[in-house]
């Protein structure tokens, strides 16, 4: 009987220890809820070098819903875009997010929430929004003999600023890059399929089909497989223009990203095999390198910490009963016995 009450207070003792050490983790990177009936808003400033851009036609889509404990889940308009928003704890995957869900936007004529063209101050603002994950799209801009243009960026509303506190009314200067229009000049572009599947290529296609767009519209379709390399290639007048790619019907099992890199456009289909983001996913933070606030990255695989402290809890309860019953069991004996 004593080496039994030893284990238990020793098992107790443990559960005690554990719960100390993960609690403080939860609670210092927590912050409130979100008030998901909240509105929200998103004011954008265009400058480059000094130079305001104005006339730029923002797009702004709900991409994302966010829950009031920051789980995000993607919203009709882009369930089938086979983007994995989980795990958004770097610019690149940041970026590459942003960049294929922009592609798949423009390749499937998808609408966007609203939009409006920057003004005299090449300022954008947005009010009344729902809360959630917005992809931003920005068309380029000719001044002069320059043309800007502005990568497409996601921003979470609300985002949380650097006191751990929800920031409904957020503000983003969005990067743009500027060229110098060539008369006449030609360059070559090419688009390219990577696979991320070892061990699985078994799973791969014989093909897969690609929509090859110039500014938003449609330039061409192709189809790439083993006979071409899993590539096409093609000649177009240096102009400034943005050019995407963007797989259409995404193997199953598999997410995909497209970016432009030196002029060659990479599709990359990752054998994933479980759902890229489902409701109920945790999320982690970054820093946003658009307006000093900081953004809420979906993410997966933390929810087991809740559940080993639910289970901890619950094991260290049921001690405690077992515990206090062993006691007065013990009592009632020496009550009866005297």
């Amino acid at each position: 009987m004593k080496e039994r009450r030893k284990t238990f207070r020793l098992f107790g003792l443990f559960l005690s220890t554990v719960l100390m050490l993960l609690l403080p983790f939860e609670t210092a990177s927590a912050a409130t809820a979100i008030d998901v009936n909240k509105k929200t808003s998103l004011s954008l400033s265009y400058a480059n070098n000094g130079a305001i851009l104005s006339g730029v036609s923002v797009h702004l889509y709900r991409a994302a819903l966010v829950s009031a404990v920051d789980d995000y889940f993607l919203t009709e308009d882009f369930k089938d875009s086979a983007v994995n928003i989980a795990n958004l704890d770097t610019d690149s995957k940041w970026s590459a997010a942003a960049k294929t869900l922009s592609a798949y936007a423009a390749a499937n004529s998808v609408s966007p929430l609203t939009e409006m063209v920057t003004d005299a101050k090449g300022a954008a603002d947005f009010t009344s929004l729902s809360t959630g994950l917005y992809l931003v799209v920005s068309d380029s801009v000719t001044i002069g003999d320059t043309t800007y243009t502005i990568d497409p960026f996601l921003v979470s509303l609300p985002s949380l600023n650097e006191k751990d506190e929800w920031v409904y009314d957020v503000s983003a200067s969005p990067k743009s890059v500027s060229h110098q229009t060539v008369v006449g000049g030609k360059v070559r572009y090419k688009v390219v399929k990577q696979w991320v599947d070892a061990g699985y290529e078994s799973e791969r296609p014989d093909s897969v089909t690609v929509k090859i767009l110039k500014n938003g519209e449609l330039f061409t379709t192709q189809i790439l497989n083993g006979d071409n390399n899993w590539s096409y290639s093609w000649q177009a007048d240096d102009d400034g223009s943005v050019w995407q790619a963007s797989e259409q019907d995404v193997p199953v099992s598999y997410t995909v990203t497209s970016e432009m890199v030196n002029r060659e456009i990479v599709v990359t289909n990752t054998y994933a095999p479980t759902t890229p983001e489902t409701p109920g996913d945790t999320t982690t933070t970054r820093k946003s390198s658009l307006s000093g606030v900081t953004t809420s990255a979906p993410k997966t695989g933390d929810s087991t910490r809740y559940s080993l402290i639910t289970i901890l809890a619950v094991s260290g309860m049921i001690l405690l009963l077992f515990g206090i019953g062993q006691k007065r069991g013990r009592e009632a004996r020496n009550h009866e016995n005297e």
